[in-house]
């Protein structure tokens, strides 16, 4: 029995994707005869057959990792329990003092601006985003989601502006707090 298991080898592959699964109203007072297997279950599928292409046991779609992705508070945490975190969703942790950006500015970090709300990239710009863009009908969160997806980055305000003097020196005594999708540190917790 032993040799018969060492030879054999189980390998399993899942696609993971975030939506109903049975769409109808089953269990129901109002049930109706149309039940069936919402399209969120054929996705799934169709991931969990090209793990096989990618030679990776699980592939996620975009909707299953935005669904997951929430702010968590670490203040809590272990070093080892953040590191472990950090090694498993490829996430780096922020500096507490990391640059305020101006994401309301008209145009981006080495961007020109034009009139009539124009801004035009960098000579050097390879990104695959339109390198002429008008962001006066961007908001706040438009604007830092279009500089993720286009590897465009923000100017940065001076540190005297958003680093108040009695906070230049960081204490040894600091332990750290929750962390903000956007990356800033909430609060931060300090040693007694």
């Amino acid at each position: 029995m032993d040799e018969l298991i060492k030879n054999n080898i189980l390998e399993l592959s899942f696609g993971l994707h975030f939506g109903w699964a049975i769409e109808g109203a089953i269990g129901s007072s109002y049930k109706i005869d149309l039940s069936y297997l919402s399209e969120n279950v054929n996705i799934a599928s169709r991931l969990q057959d090209i793990s096989k292409i990618y030679k990776n046991n699980i592939v996620i779609s975009g909707d299953f990792y935005d669904n997951i992705c929430r702010s968590i508070d670490f203040s809590k945490s272990t070093d080892l329990d953040k590191e472990l975190f950090s090694w498993k969703c490829e996430v780096e942790w922020p500096c507490i003092s990391a640059p305020k950006l101006k994401i309301m500015d008209k145009c981006p970090f080495r961007w020109t601006y034009i009139d009539n709300n124009l801004c035009i990239a960098p000579e050097d710009y390879i990104g695959h985003c339109s390198p002429a863009m008008d962001f006066s009908n961007y908001n706040f969160e438009m604007r830092i989601r279009w500089a993720n997806e286009c590897n465009v980055e923000w100017n940065t305000l001076p540190k005297s502006e958003y680093m108040p003097l009695s906070h230049k020196k960081l204490r040894t005594n600091v332990l750290g707090g929750p962390v903000e999708e956007s990356g800033n540190v909430m609060n931060i917790t300090y040693r007694n």
